[in-house]
């Protein structure tokens, strides 16, 4: 038995789920365990609250009190008396009208779907299918139809809920702890070493793989506890590069190198953060690798959507330069700094509009800001899209603005899909990107990221000769099966030398 444990939404969850997959295709026996709040899903016991799982997808405002749209024409019915209107929305859209209420851009104009109140509907369900019906807003892709989980009143697999979708579905055993937190708490770091110490003993797993910072404190003192032959740890982004007090940064410093001890090999995704892990003596038993997060670039490109139909999607005016961000609302994605940037770019050229893609627990302080700055008219905030992957050729850049990352997956997709990139020389963004395949600016600098951004926009043909580096480095340097077969290496070769050593002892 195997098993994966995770406790981060976002990019690991994708790690997880994937690694999960990798090692069940290998026949191995996996189970995947993450932290979170309340008791496992499944698809025989989904609880639904309708006002949690109902798409915060936001569209800019229709507000009279503001300045007419620049990229409606002059005249346009559609600046009568309404007021601004987005210049990401088309002309003739339905989210044109003064009497809808933000209908989706996903969803075919007159399409019942669209009537006051809905919100945004998935593109992934089929028009006419019940599951559209008032009320249900988003539904899992991964559910197929007329399961009974689509049925009247249970709607959305509910956010931060999306790794235990994946698994059921692909046939993964899923468990969901109670007491695990991501952030330093004693009480429920206790409680959540007793609840692993118990499912470890149960489960009797022959390597344990950790992901997150404090699933790594806990799940390997835990394994220690419960005698697991081998305990597997991969750092997706030292928290302590966050930004923190002092006094916190250096505890979290000091419990990663008291757990080093109990964790047989550390994986981390650049060499940056392994070079800084052995400065700050952060040590496991066995040894500290790099192994890099990995994309599969052909089944990527084969999902994603051209550039008319990804605006489509999004309601996006066809003559805006769009630039286009995915990260979920998190406090090291910097997002709400980055409005700041957006404004400063708008001002500078007004054909330039932003795209955030994402939710989490800064969303409504990030549609707030958005508010009180009078953004609202070129930056589009969707929430969370369950088909975000398949957008990417909808922007003419991509913007990282994050002021702590790993190894963003989000930058690793942008590569695939051939979109120019200005990121912040934060984890590995710039070893990503060498050599020359993408704009490396300074964190939390807006004048270095506001002009990478215009230069970009000025000119596009630099733009298309980024991106193209990018597109043959991401190829070359980040395969999916390459970093799988490593990663797989690590957690499983314990297990494999002792079947080696137990055969050498049958052969007379």
């Amino acid at each position: 038995m195997l098993m994966i444990t995770s406790q981060d939404w976002g990019g690991a969850q994708l790690y997880v789920f994937e690694l999960a997959k990798e090692l069940k295709a290998r026949g191995e026996k996996v189970i995947v365990v993450a932290g979170g709040d309340g008791n496992p899903l499944s698809l025989r016991d989904i609880s639904f609250d309708k006002e949690t799982s109902k798409n915060n997808n936001s569209t800019p405002n229709i507000a009279s009190t503001v300045p007419k749209s620049p990229l409606v024409k002059e005249g346009h019915s559609a600046n009568a008396e309404l007021g601004d209107l987005s210049p990401l929305v088309k002309e003739g859209h339905s989210m044109q009208s003064i009497e809808s209420v933000a209908p989706s851009p996903l969803v075919k104009e007159g399409h019942p779907a669209q009537s006051a109140g809905l919100g945004d509907l998935s593109p992934l369900v089929k028009e006419g299918h019940p599951a559209q019906s008032a009320g249900l807003g988003d539904l899992s892709p991964l559910v197929k139809e007329g399961h009974p989980a689509q049925s009247a009143g249970l709607g959305d697999f509910r956010p931060g809920h999306e790794l235990s979708t994946k698994c059921l579905s692909f046939g993964i055993p899923f468990v969901e702890l109670k007491h695990m937190s991501r952030d330093i708490n004693p009480l429920a770091n206790i409680k959540a070493v007793f609840e692993l110490v118990k499912l470890f003993r149960e489960l009797e797993p022959k390597a344990v793989h950790l992901n997150s910072t404090m699933m790594g404190v806990v799940g390997s003192l835990s394994a220690k506890l419960a005698k697991v032959p081998k305990t597997v740890y991969c750092i997706g982004g030292w928290v302590f590069n966050e930004d923190l007090p002092s006094w916190k940064k250096k505890i979290y410093i000091w419990i990663e190198r008291v757990s080093a001890k109990w964790k047989d090999v550390i994986i981390t995704v650049h060499p940056g953060d392994e070079a800084l892990a052995k400065e700050l003596k952060i040590k496991a038993k066995e040894k500290i690798v790099t192994i890099p997060n990995g994309i599969d670039v052909k089944e990527f490109e084969s999902g994603l959507l051209s550039k008319e139909v990804a605006r489509e999607r999004l309601g996006i005016h066809p003559e805006a330069v769009i630039v286009g961000t995915i990260a979920n609302a998190y406090p090291p994605k910097n997002l709400l700094w980055y409005l700041e940037v957006c404004k400063k770019v708008h001002e500078a050229d007004r054909r330039i509009c932003f795209v955030i893609m994402g939710d989490g627990p800064q969303f409504e302080a990030l549609q707030k800001k958005r508010d009180e700055l009078g953004v609202q008219n070129y930056v589009m905030l969707t929430g969370r899209k369950m088909d975000a992957p398949t957008l990417y050729r909808a922007f003419d850049m991509f913007v990282l603005p994050s002021s702590k990352e790993g190894m963003s997956i989000t930058l690793l997709e942008a590569m695939s899909a051939k979109v120019p990139i200005v990121a912040t020389d934060v984890g590995g963004a710039k070893w990503m990107l060498e050599p020359k395949a993408g704009l490396v600016v300074p964190p939390k600098d807006i004048k270095s990221l506001g002009g990478a951004i215009l230069e970009l926009a000025k000119d596009p043909i630099r733009g298309a000769q980024l991106a193209d580096k990018a597109y043959e480095a991401v190829k070359e340097r980040f395969q999916k099966e390459k970093v799988m077969e490593e990663t797989v290496t690590e957690i499983t070769n314990n297990q494999q030398n002792n079947n080696q050593s137990l055969n050498n002892q049958k052969t007379p």
